[in-house]
Parts: structure tokens; sequence; C-alpha cells
């Protein structure tokens, strides 16, 4: 009797049982609210998986499809036929447009876009089986997994494009009794099968929008009940929300629970909302302290582009009989991409074009380090042009030491003697150069080498040329050939070929050849933001004016 006396509701047992009975006994009204939750997930659930088994039984019918296929041509085809298709003149156009035709009744039966076989002769591939190609029509895309499966036998499923249309492919390859290795292909058109997703995705909606109607007229009745004790709850929010969350109001008293241990829900959302009031206003002042922390961020960050910028050659003085000019713009405040000239002797001058994975500052720091050890490692050789392949072996295994984010570059290296035109390259994994010469100009075929910063072990190889006097060699890093347009068409290396024919004369300076082909990709670009660092190094022989 003393602890009930104590209590100021005890007063009034009646309401206060009321009250008690409203806290503890509520389900009565929360049930509703507990099956429309439950209901509107179910729904939810039930949609997205039904969709979710939709879309993987017709992606996996599709791959059925092309597997069934790649076997009818082994059947419809003989291997004597393959062990022929290894030259372009093995096999008659009457047999080959035969063969053809079957491929294609085979492919449309089935549903598919393609259905061929390729060969493997001196390292490329050729067509010997198609509806889309003559006989022995080389196919020169890059495809990884078509090399993958030539060489080790094991089916592939890939999708993606190529000159051919967006497709997803079956590769897989088959061995004739004579141990000929031939490949069979066999692509579904993506845009198709995409569509079919779409398809499935709106009728999943459909069925889930029809079921929300539902539950929103049943979510209504149920709302009634619990209207007056939401409308207060939200005034209060109104309040402090107006008030900057700066208000000292508090929450009505009478929509807060009498314990903690209170099952209404409302009533618990109510003194989490009181909570939350004076942590919102902490984290209002912690929200302006990190924005002040992004933007001093964003200023390093300019800052750190500047420095970088400073870390680039400038001209070199008395350079009268050559002309060398580079420039470097990165996609962000801070970029991956580097070059570098400067003089080892008198007569010779040593040059770099360099680009890093990725972007922004763990890219532009990585550039730095590059950058250091180049300069470091290239200075002691005296102008000695057959060491050239011992710095980039070098720096590869420096870089490699510490390299715990695996990043690489690929280089470009070079070594020019201004008395003789001689120049000694060292590639490793960068774009070929373009040597201009005259009217002409041509992408050069160098000693192909791996990337810097893995350390493969194996050696980098030099590639010897003499520039004439007029001539002029062009570097540059793969920001330039694949920069984007607004039609997401790509800049490519024969509009820069073309490019360089059109400008290139033998009085032309270096500096003017990389601010055209600046412009040119800007030109091209127009209306697209930059995807990656853009450099170019351009090396001129000849008297300068």
């Amino acid at each position: 009797m003393q602890n009930a006396s104590s209590d100021p509701r005890g007063k009034f047992p009646a309401s206060g049982f009321c009250a008690r009975v409203w806290e503890y006994f509520s389900i009565r009204l929360k049930l509703p609210i507990l099956f429309l939750v439950t209901l509107l997930v179910s729904t939810g659930y039930f949609t997205f998986y039904g969709y979710v088994q939709s879309r993987e039984t017709l992606h996996t019918y599709a791959d059925r499809q092309m597997l069934l296929a790649t076997s009818l041509v082994e059947q419809v085809i003989t291997p004597e036929y393959f062990d022929r298709a290894v030259s372009p003149t093995a096999v008659s156009r009457d047999e080959y447009e035969k063969n053809a035709r079957e491929l294609k009744t085979i492919a449309e039966n089935i549903g598919l876009q393609y259905l061929y076989t390729i060969v493997k002769v001196d390292g490329r591939y050729y067509f010997t089986n198609s509806f889309i190609a003559p006989y022995f029509t080389e196919y020169d895309e890059d495809w990884t997994e078509l090399h993958a499966t030539s060489r080790d036998g094991i089916p592939r499923f890939v999708s993606g494009s190529d000159s051919y249309g967006k497709t997803r492919a079956l590769i897989v390859r088959g061995t004739t009794p004579k141990g000929t290795h031939y490949c069979v292909g066999a692509d579904i058109s993506l845009p198709e099968l995409r569509q079919l997703d779409k398809t499935m995705l709106r009728q999943a909606i459909g069925v889930g929008l029809v079921s929300f109607v539902f539950v929103g007229v049943f979510s209504f009745i149920i709302s009634q009940l619990i209207t007056r004790p939401l409308k207060k709850l939200s005034d209060y929010v109104l309040h402090i929300r107006r008030s900057g969350f700066a208000t000292e109001d508090r929450i009505n008293p009478g929509l807060l629970p009498h314990s903690d241990s209170a099952g209404d829900e409302i009533r618990l959302l109510a003194k989490s909302f009181d909570l939350m009031q004076s942590e919102l206003i902490d984290f209002a002042a912690r929200l302006q302290e990190a924005a002040t922390t992004r933007e001093r961020i964003e200023s390093e960050l300019r800052i750190a582009g500047g420095i970088q910028q400073n870390f680039l050659p400038k001209p070199l003085e008395n350079a009268d009989t050559f002309d060398v000019r580079g420039k470097m713009q990165p996609a962000k405040a801070a970029g991956g991409d580097l070059y570098d000239f400067f003089r080892l002797d008198e007569n010779r001058l040593c040059f770099m074009i360099a680009d890093v994975s990725g972007k922004g500052m763990p890219a532009a720091m990585f550039m730095a380090t590059c950058l250091t050890l180049f300069r470091a490692a290239a200075k002691p050789t005296g102008g000695n042009d057959e060491k050239i392949t011992e710095v980039m072996g070098w720096v590869d295994r420096r870089l490699a030491e510490h390299n715990e984010r695996l990043m690489f570059v690929t280089a470009l290296m070079g070594i020019f003697d201004a008395e003789t035109g001689e120049i000694v390259l060292s590639n490793g994994g960068h774009n070929p150069p373009l040597l201009l010469r005259g009217d002409t100009c041509e992408y050069l075929e160098l000693e192909g080498g791996t990337l810097l910063g893995i350390d493969f072990g194996k050696p980098y190889a030099p590639t010897r040329l003499t520039l004439r006097p007029g001539d002029a060699l062009v570097l540059y890093t793969d920001g330039v050939t694949e920069a984007i347009a607004a039609d997401d068409r790509f800049y490519g290396e024969q509009r820069l070929l073309d490019l360089l024919k059109d400008i290139g004369r033998p009085d032309s300076r270096a500096g003017d050849l990389v601010e055209a082909i600046f412009k040119d990709v800007a030109d091209f670009s127009l209306g697209r933001e930059q995807a990656d660092d853009i450099t170019v190094l351009v090396l001129k022989s000849g008297k300068t004016v």
C-alpha cells in the first residue's frame, strides 16, 4: 500500500489501469500494423525473388542453348574439314557457303545471333565457318577468353562487345583425331537478352504495385486508430525542424511511455525523437565540421596538383639541334601520368613517358615515386644507351618492393643522341609511339616489355632507330586514344594518326604538335567529362628556330 500511494497515478486507479492496459495490451492496435509490415516485406521479397529466379532461369536456358549449338556444330561439320581449314585456299567457296547455311539454320532454330568456328594460325585467328564473314577472315579483336580457351581447352562464357555487336558468347575448343585444334563460338544478342530481363522486371513490378494498392487501403484503415498520437508527434517534429533543431522545447509528456519497458511503439518512438533532438544538434555541428574538413582536403588536392606540375620538366636551354616539349592534363586535381626529359651529357637526351594505374592522389604519389626513381637511375648511366634496359629493370624492382596496393605503371623510356640522331627505346607495356617523317606517319613496333611495379623478372629489350632532321617522335598515354565523345565513341589510334599526317611538317615545332593534339582531343570529347589523365611528349630532330 505504501508503494502504491507514493505513485501519483495511484490516486486514480481506474485511469492508471486503463493507461497501463493501453501500453502493455496494445497488441489489439499493433497487430494490424505488424500484419501490414509483414505483408509489405513478404510481397516485396517474393516479387524480387521471383524476378531473380526467372532471370536466372532465362540466362541458364540461354547458356544451355549455346552449349547445345556448339555440340551440334561438331556433328554437322566433319573433323576432316577442320584438318584442311588452316589456310586461305584450303576450302572452296561452295563448301564454305554450305557449312555457313547449316550453321545459320542451327543458330536460327536455337535462337542464337551468331554461330561460327575459328582456327588459330601463326598466332592469329581466322573464321573457318561463319555466316557473317567470308572464309578465313581474320578476327582481330582482343578477346582474352578466346586466347585462354584456345590455349587450355576450357570452355568459357563471356559477355561483352566487339565489332560484331554486344553479345553473350560461349567459346569451346575442339580437337580432331589428327590433333588439329579449333574453336567453336556461339553468341546470343545481349540487347535481346536484356530486353527479356526488362520485361520480366516490369511484370514483377506490376505485381508488386497491385499488392501495394491493396496493402495501402488496408493500412489506411488501421492508421485511423493511431492518428491522434502520430499527429502530436508530427507537430513536434515539425516544430523542431523549423527551429533548426535548436529549440529548448521538449516533446509533449503525454506521448512519452510510462517506463522503458512499455510496449507501445508510438510512445517509444516519441521517446526516440526526444532523445534524437539533442543528438541532431550534435550531428549538425559534426556535419559542419566535416564540410570544413572536405573543403580543406580539396584545397590540399589542388595544391598537390600544382606541386605535381612543378615536378614536370621545364623547356631545355641551348637546345638548337632538337626540340622537345610535353604536356600533362590530369583528370582530377592530381593525376597518375608523367613525362620527363633531361640532358645526360652535351649531346644525349634522356626522355620518358609513363601512365600509373588509377587516378587521384594515390596515383599522383606513385607517379612522384616513379619519376624520382627514373631520374635517380638514368643520370648515373652517363649517356650509355646500352644501360637503358637495366634502368627499366631496376625501376621495376624498386617499385615492386613495397607495392602493397598492387599498383603498376606502363612506361616508355628513350635516349636520344642529338649528334647522330640515334634513339634507343625501351618499352614497359606502354602505347607504341608514332614516327612523323615528312608527309608520312606510322606507329612504331617496339620490342614488348612487361608492366613496371609487378617484377615479373623478365628483361626489357631495346629498340633502335634514327631520327632524320625534321623527323618527330610522338609519345602519348591512353588518355588520348581513349577519350570519349558525347556519343560514346572513342578517339582511337587512327584519329591520332590521321591528325599527325595532316598537321605534321618538317618545320613544325614540338610544342605546336603537342597543343594541336590536346585541342583535337578537347574538340572530340566536348560535352563529356575527362575520364583519364592525358599526356603527350614530342621530340623533334633538327635545327630549331
